[in-house]
């Protein structure tokens, strides 16, 4: 994998190219975006260019020093993975010891920490060192989908590089091309993945698009004047391990679709293009503040699951919000 391989972000690989060429490469960088539009992948490629044998502004993918950071076992190139919900102090301090030494190779050591906002705030405070006192030849490179989450001094110390979602036509064509699925299919997936190729990937693989459709009929039928639906809706919700993150995404994005048809935008703006006729049937029941306080009630929801709230409790919440709202 080179950086010409890297789809959809061509200024971000264009300003790390420039950096590798100019010798300015900073000590730390904070890559931002949603999960899926190619943060990690760049992130390695990062390092794989730092380290190539070729010594150009680019992976050549071939050599010893490509390949192993491609298997995982380079020396000089380490990924720190939360254990659990967390990324603990231990791991930390494992990783700057480490960085104590020089490059095995010659090259880069290169420290990539994906989910980086999960650093607990022992661990956070121990990495704020390794940032204010770096070591020669070491890049860090932090990857965070709620950089709010970070400490701002760790934010302040970093570059940071925006990853944009992906376009829809970019997603619609690896989708086709890659997984073998049909144009409208792909099509249709490509806007429900809302610029992320690793969304598109999980809607293909399974029934997620049925559970999607099943969701949000499920939720059109609920009435604050039944409570047990609701709440049989919320245990069943609260059972959904593997789905509950995209359920909640689902969700948004369908009161979203509302809230902009009912503000007259045309209809191939929409994400759940194909439910169109139900979006003409009930739009008009809701008014815009209702639509946006519902967005802000599966806002909280999002939050409150970040915090390891009760599952089953959150959902009940959120849908008896839902209804009366």
């Amino acid at each position: 994998m080179s950086f010409s391989d890297i789809l959809g972000q061509d200024r971000q690989v264009a300003i790390l190219k420039r950096a590798i060429e100019n010798n300015r490469v900073p000590h730390a960088y904070l890559f931002l975006g949603e999960e899926g539009v190619g943060r990690k992948l760049t992130a390695l490629t990062l390092a794989k260019a730092l380290n190539c044998s070729n010594e150009t502004a680019d992976s050549c993918d071939l050599c010893g020093s490509c390949r192993r950071i491609t298997n995982g076992n380079h020396p000089d190139v380490t990924i720190v993975e939360p254990e659990g919900n967390f990324i603990k102090i231990d791991q930390i301090r494992k990783l700057q010891r480490s960085l104590q030494y020089k490059p095995y190779e010659g090259g880069k050591k290169v420290c990539l920490i994906p989910h980086a906002e999960k650093m607990n705030e022992a661990a956070a405070n121990a990495f704020l060192k390794t940032l204010e006192e770096p070591t020669p030849d070491t890049i860090l490179i932090l990857i965070s989908t709620s950089p709010h989450l970070l400490l701002a001094t760790v934010n302040s110390r970093c570059q940071r590089l925006k990853f944009q979602p992906l376009p829809h036509a970019v997603i619609a064509m690896v989708v086709e091309e890659r997984l073998k699925k049909g144009k409208e299919t792909a099509s249709r997936l490509a806007y429900l993945a809302r610029g992320s190729l690793e969304r598109a990937h999980k809607l293909a693989e399974g029934t997620t698009l049925e559970y999607r459709d099943k969701i949000i009929k499920k939720i059109n039928s609920l009435s604050p004047n039944d409570i047990n639906n609701t709440f049989k809706l919320a245990e069943d919700m609260s059972k959904e391990k593997d789905v509950l993150v995209d359920t909640l995404e689902f969700l948004k994005t369908w009161y979203r679709d509302l809230l902009i048809f009912k503000e007259g935008c045309p209809s191939d703006r929409l994400i759940n293009f194909d439910f169109l006729p139900e979006i003409e049937r009930i739009e008009g029941k809701f008014t815009v503040t209702d639509l946006v306080e519902k967005v802000r009630i599966i806002n909280d929801t999002q939050s409150a699951l970040q915090r390891n709230s009760n599952k089953r409790l959150t959902m009940e919440v959120m849908l008896t919000r839902l209804c009366h709202n």
